[in-house]
């Protein structure tokens, strides 16, 4: 097994793209792992979190 960590930066602005993963996300094909959801107003201790390491999945901001 080999895991490779890829990013694709160009696809951040399309919207196409966006709205494809937002239909898989609503239909269960895709599912994000999220680790917490947090207030904007704790955004700075989510980066802390993520620098230290050890956190599974993604921090998730409400407004």
């Amino acid at each position: 097994i080999r895991f490779e960590q890829i990013a694709v930066f160009a696809e951040y602005r399309s919207f196409e793209k966006l709205e494809q993963l937002r239909h898989a996300v609503e239909s269960g094909t895709v599912t994000p792992r999220v680790a917490e959801v947090l207030p904007a107003s704790r955004a700075g201790e989510a980066h802390e979190r993520l620098e230290a390491g050890g956190t599974r999945g993604r921090f998730v901001l409400t407004w």
